[in-house]
């Protein structure tokens, strides 16, 4: 499941009023809450794999807490979990759609860990989204990454035939749902079904990068099999579970849906360690352009965005809005006049003065991505 920022177009003038939802503070040195779940016959493959990667984030300067079968309780995740920057979980994956009806989020879409201190890692119990969106709060802008978990990037279990692409993505937008509520905050959820050979610990602490950017990272190991940007038949699409989300898939040829990202894709390692990767003035593309109906605005001020355009996009451009004090959100603009395209947005009222972070993205009818980064002061 996957989901980031997306784009909604309509035919008028548009009027956001972004939902009022308190930032989660991040903090200077990132905190990682490493999860391993009792996992039957994996279990031993499971602790190794998550003591790797508890490893490889200690190396890359963060700090790291360990939540390990048999010890995995939800007891002792759930105060681990409040704050921390990256949360990886290895272990069971309970998702939807699935054999297993109805659909709910009881015990779909979470965690599966020990029922008690020492339980055998052949029983597990489901903390579903349900529980994830009434009892964590995750630092603002939070990193997600289910590891080995069935049915969060896409396939179901083991031995379970391919699903088709429709399916794949809503497992991926289900799964992650929960975590990029925004009460719970995470910016974006990575799942990986198999092994990635990615030292993805030290690409979050490397400044500069995008999401989408350590998800397409290569993998390390020659096998063509294992884990690692594909980039043969991924897809792009809109979240039908989270507002602003965006899922990009990257299936293996022959093995199916292993890879799934959902949440902000444009979202850097700068903004997720809580520092500023957006510079003082616009950024000089050349291709968009950022301006505000006012320059020094204020907190619960209506503002109209302009982007205008050096040549012609497939679509109209996405802002993201990231206003102190409150979790960033993505909106879409309508075409104006010519490559002029508008949107209007109510800003919070609450959180505190700071600033007021912007970021269009468009896509030119030839050419990659494009986009512009603008910082007005926030009163």
């Amino acid at each position: 499941m996957c989901a980031i920022f997306v784009a909604v177009i309509a035919a008028g003038a548009m009027t956001v009023s972004l939902p009022s939802a308190e930032a989660h503070a991040a903090v200077a040195q990132p905190r990682a809450v490493v999860i391993v779940g009792p996992s039957g016959s994996s279990t031993s493959d499971f602790l190794n794999e998550g003591e790797l990667f508890a490893d490889q984030a200690a190396a890359a300067g963060m700090e790291v807490t360990r939540i390990f079968h048999p010890r995995a309780t939800w007891a002792r995740a759930r105060p681990a979990l409040q704050g921390a920057n990256l949360v990886v979980y290895f272990g069971h994956g309970n998702g939807w759609p699935s054999p297993y009806a109805p659909f709910q989020e009881n015990t779909k879409n979470g965690f599966g860990l020990n029922g008690y201190e020492g339980a055998p890692a052949g029983s597990h119990v489901y903390y579903g989204g349900n529980k994830i969106r009434d009892d964590v709060r995750l630092a603002e802008d939070a990193v997600v990454i289910i590891y080995r978990s069935c049915y969060a990037a896409g396939n179901g279990e083991e031995g379970s035939p391919v699903p088709t692409r429709s399916i794949a993505l809503e497992r991926a937008d289900n799964f992650a749902a929960a975590f990029l509520h925004r009460d719970v905050g995470a910016g974006v959820v990575m799942a990986f079904r198999t092994k990635q050979y990615v030292n993805l610990a030290a690409k979050l602490m490397t400044p500069g990068l995008s999401m989408e950017d350590i998800f397409r990272t290569r993998s390390s190991n020659s096998w063509a099999g294992n884990g690692g940007w594909i980039g043969t038949d991924h897809v792009y699409a809109e979240s039908e579970r989270t507002n602003g989300a965006r899922q990009l898939l990257d299936p293996l040829p022959s093995t199916g849906y292993s890879r799934a990202i959902s949440g902000d894709l444009e979202l850097t390692t700068d903004e997720w360690r809580g520092g500023d990767s957006l510079p003082d003035a616009p950024a000089p593309t050349g291709a968009l352009a950022i301006s505000a109906s006012d320059e020094t605005p204020a907190r619960g001020q209506t503002l109209t965005f302009e982007i205008d355009s050096s040549v012609p996009l497939t679509a109209a451009p996405t802002l993201r809005i990231k206003q102190s004090g409150h979790a960033a959100y993505v909106v879409s603009t309508t075409w104006a006049k010519l490559d002029l395209y508008r949107v209007t947005v109510t800003l919070e009222s609450g959180g505190s003065a700071g600033q007021l972070k912007l970021k269009a993205l468009g896509t030119p009818v030839a050419g990659e991505a494009i986009k512009a980064v603008r910082i007005l002061p926030l009163y």
